[in-house]
């Protein structure tokens, strides 16, 4: 199963509202398109998610569609739930304003676009084109684990 999580507050997503309607139409049952809309409700996702696995239907790739700052709050989200358990693959989709990280790992194209790609890769069995990057974990002030690839300090 694909899920897409997709933010529609992220700048991209916000300025161009038919290439979330443009995603959205390509994704069928079993696949998933979910919109968080606050830090809780990735929490609640990613344990959705996990407990998924148990009922079998596990998680073959999870695509975001936003910017860094998504890819944070998903990946936090994953990483508190999922503990030790090996994430699902995830993919980039550059709905962000500057998608610094999927520019860093040579990412290009359109959402749309490299979604088409996933999808049909994932229909025939074929491997997904992957690299690997190590989370960093950081504990906020709150106690808070929060995982990512850049942190900022202000």
């Amino acid at each position: 199963m694909i899920v897409v999580v997709n933010n529609p507050l992220s700048g991209r997503n916000r300025r161009w509202p038919r290439l979330v309607a443009s995603l959205r139409q390509q994704i069928d049952a079993p696949h998933r398109f979910e919109e968080p809309t606050n830090l809780d409700a990735y929490d609640k996702l990613a344990a959705d998610l996990y407990a998924g696995l148990d009922a079998g239907r596990p998680v073959d790739l999870v695509c975001i569609n936003g910017g860094d700052g998504t890819l944070a709050h998903t990946l936090s989200a994953l990483a508190r739930t999922w503990g030790e358990t090996p994430l699902p693959a995830i993919a980039l989709l550059r709905g962000g304003t500057m998608n610094t990280i999927a520019h860093g790992i040579g990412l290009s194209g359109k959402p749309p676009a490299i979604l088409r790609r996933l999808l049909h890769r994932h229909a025939q069995g074929q491997a997904q084109p992957t690299t690997t990057r190590h989370l960093m974990r950081i504990r906020d002030g709150l106690g808070v684990d929060r995982y990512g690839f850049l942190f900022g300090n202000g």
